[in-house]
């Protein structure tokens, strides 16, 4: 089940609550001077959609100035599992090289999942698009990722 109007709002406000925000890129914008111009996603519905993780920009800055800040501070978007992750029922498959698991887009493939990868980067969580939510609100945090363990998490169900 693809997310519904009321789920695809709130997964923005559990970003939101961490000052960080959702960017439409389906269409794969030039760079940022494109990206700067768009406004942050107000719900997530519809398959094939990718989303880019940026801070909420202050006192006039871009997106892509809010972006170069955190990664200057080493802050990314994470979700950390807790043991192997096979404990909840919302995972559907993790490939993860350390933890917590650092992204930057969120990617709607199809109905019934939800992926957050790096695009580079082989590790990714896929989750059920009805458990998002759950899953989000657990795990979800925005990390240092030069304080990341190195673990070895892959399984798919």
């Amino acid at each position: 089940m693809a997310l519904t109007k009321g789920q695809g709002k709130k997964l923005i406000e559990i970003i939101e609550s961490h000052d960080w925000q959702l960017i439409d890129v389906s269409d794969n914008p030039e760079g940022w001077d494109e990206i700067n111009t768009r406004e942050p996603a107000e719900d997530l519905l519809g398959v094939k959609k990718q989303y880019l993780f940026v801070p909420k920009p202050l006192n006039g800055e871009t997106y892509r100035d809010s972006y170069a800040i955190a990664n200057e501070k080493c802050l990314k978007p994470s979700l950390t599992v807790d043991g192997d992750g096979k404990d909840y029922e919302g995972w559907i498959a993790i490939d993860i090289f350390q933890n917590p698991h650092i992204f930057s887009r969120l990617f709607i493939p199809d109905r019934r999942s939800i992926v957050a990868s790096c695009p580079g980067f082989e590790a990714f969580v896929a989750m059920k698009a009805d458990k998002v939510i759950d899953i989000f609100k657990k795990y979800f945090s925005i990390a240092d990722y030069r304080k990341t363990k190195q673990v070895e998490i892959s399984w798919e169900r």
